[in-house]
């Protein structure tokens, strides 16, 4: 996680159980329907938050003053 600049690490479930990621079973849940759902709600989400980022000069500000205020 960046010490320099705001950023997001996220994380989503692709199952309904915990699952070690990078395994197998990792693998056949990615190819799942709720896999594919998760992951396409997580980029969405990702997307609309880059955006808000760019074009909202007052967001702009909470994010960095949040981050400075948490490093």
């Amino acid at each position: 996680f960046s010490q320099a600049i705001p950023g997001a690490h996220t994380y989503f479930a692709i199952s309904d159980t915990r699952i070690a990621a990078h395994s197998p079973d990792f693998l056949e849940a990615s190819r799942s329907d709720k896999g594919l759902t998760a992951t396409l709600k997580a980029a969405a989400a990702l997307a609309y938050t880059a955006c808000k980022f760019l074009a909202d000069e007052e967001f702009q500000k909470l994010v960095r003053q949040n981050f400075e205020q948490t490093n």
